[in-house]
């Protein structure tokens, strides 16, 4: 059975939280950016002093889409899962 869409839908999502200044990141996950006939999604971090703000977006596309098109669908649903599961890892500098 083909793939439906029915509605063109953007989500934009930004969120900042405010963090003691003497923390760093030790780890902060690389952006993602997944641009696929179904829609896209993009996920950014960013580090301020003081900081931390995420970016995300997903944006779905109207429309039929062929049933072999199901594993490309289910990956590009994944890759979006597996971003916005991503961590990120605080060190106290003091």
């Amino acid at each position: 059975e083909d793939i439906v869409l029915n509605y063109n839908k953007k989500w934009v999502d930004t969120i900042v939280f405010d963090i003691p200044e003497q923390y760093h990141a030790e780890y902060l996950p690389d952006p993602v950016n997944l641009n696929t006939e179904f829609g896209s999604y993009s996920f950014q971090v960013l580090m301020e002093p003081g900081q931390i703000k995420f970016f995300r977006t997903l944006e779905f596309k109207k429309g039929r889409y062929a049933s072999e098109l199901y594993e490309a669908y289910r990956e590009f649903m994944e890759q979006m899962v597996k971003a916005d599961k991503t961590k990120i890892v605080l060190k106290n500098t003091t």
